[in-house]
């Protein structure tokens, strides 16, 4: 190294030493004494190694930054006889992957590997029916819109009939070749049922812009607005209204049946209370049509309303069956009891649809024949659940139908 380099190499150090040592004075640099700095600033421009007798093995030092504590700093060996390096890393722990705990809302459908499974994601194109989007469509015809809920099916809105001079909800959904042959089919599939029965009116359907209205009869409370009620009241649901509304809905699956109908969404949200505190059975978006050929029904697929309240078949299998409804039916009944939210999947779900599994949920303040009845609509084996007609028959449902007619 010659003369000119020697001294600017020691300029270069000496400034950089004094900056250094400045700033270690002031607490800057937990460095210390400034020929401490000269030193390792003299290993970093490869000067000449501090201990020349061993030169066997030259280590480059390591920076003077700061080294992140979850990246290892790098061993660097070299040898003098070869030009190769090699480069050694403390090895990275990976991370540990936790299953994430969280429910799906909603409706849901089972598949045949025993699984919930969610329901489809909306298209990207898919037009969401909201208020600003709807009303102007019905800026003639209804007033006062109001968003009441919304599914995987559809939306439903509180809307004023300015030609009825009444309230009435209307269920909207995308105008899609799918839900015109849907609500098509479910016109004709009620066309049967008497209006004055415990099913809901279809009072009009009716196409504007990318929707699809269905106008229904409108109803402010359902069950479980009406049991969030009596919760709040700090009171339990008397057995004479239990009995009446097992009344009501046995009525509203009866007629379904009939008509080999299945609903396959029956829960308090959709069990509706009129004027006069009777049920009326809402919501016909997942409403079919059944054969009594099993090979025909196993093809209609075994989408279920809410996993809460839905048979256990639907998880063995893909059969569709008026039992179901009842197993759904008796499911309502038992939250309307317990006054607790049912399980939505897991080990819950499956112990409560054993036998004896919902024992914990029947109210020891109730009658020993209303919770038999539930027992049996709950069974897992759906042979073994009354039919609608069959409850009707019981006792106490006859009871309350001979009071009704006094």
């Amino acid at each position: 190294m010659n003369i000119k380099n020697y001294s600017i190499n020691f300029l270069m150090i000496t400034s950089i030493s004094l900056m250094f040592s400045m700033n270690a004075l002031a607490g800057d640099f937990p460095i210390g004494n400034p020929l401490n700095v000269k030193r390792n600033l003299a290993a970093l421009f490869n000067d000449e190694d501090e201990n020349p007798a061993d030169n066997s093995t030259k280590k480059i030092k390591t920076s003077l930054c700061a080294t992140p504590h979850f990246f290892p700093e790098p061993i660097l060996s070299f040898s003098e006889e070869e030009d190769n390096s090699t480069l050694e890393f403390a090895p990275i722990p990976l991370p540990v992957l936790v299953k994430p705990d969280f429910n799906f809302g909603g409706p849901k459908s089972f598949n045949n590997s025993n699984n919930l499974r969610c329901p489809k994601t909306p298209a990207k194109n898919q037009v969401v029916p909201t208020i600003d989007k709807v009303a102007p469509l019905l800026a003639n015809s209804f007033q006062e819109l109001e968003l009441l809920g919304k599914g995987s099916q559809a939306t439903v809105f509180k809307a004023f009939s300015q030609k009825r001079k009444t309230y009435v909800a209307l269920r909207v959904l995308q105008a899609t070749k799918h839900n015109k042959k849907k609500i098509k089919k479910e016109k004709k599939y009620i066309k049967k049922i008497p209006n004055n029965s415990r099913v809901i009116r279809v009072l009009k359907k009716f196409e504007k812009g990318p929707f699809i209205f269905v106008m229904t009869d409108f109803f402010p409370k359902d069950l479980a607005r009406y049991l969030s009620e009596t919760i709040s009241n700090q009171s339990s649901v008397p057995e004479d209204i239990l009995w009446s509304f097992i009344t009501d809905i046995a009525l509203g699956l009866n007629e379904l049946e009939q008509n080999n109908l299945v609903h396959r969404d029956i829960k308090p949200e959709n069990l509706f209370l009129d004027d006069n505190s009777r049920v009326v059975i809402g919501d016909l978006g997942m409403l079919v049509r059944i054969s009594g050929d099993p090979d025909k029904d196993s093809d209609m697929g075994f989408d279920v309303g809410d996993s809460r309240y839905a048979a256990i078949e639907f998880l063995q299998n893909d059969m569709i069956s008026p039992k179901a409804d009842i197993a759904s039916f008796g499911f309502s009944m038992l939250e309307l009891m317990a006054q607790v939210e049912l399980p939505n999947e897991g080990d819950e779900w499956n112990s409560v649809r054993k036998i004896g599994g919902a024992e914990s949920f029947l109210n020891r303040a109730y009658s020993e024949e209303l919770k038999q009845l539930i027992r049996d609509m709950i069974n897992p084996d759906p042979t073994q659940r009354p039919a609608a007609g069959e409850i009707l028959k019981h006792r106490r449902v006859k009871q309350v139908l001979e009071t009704r007619i006094e």
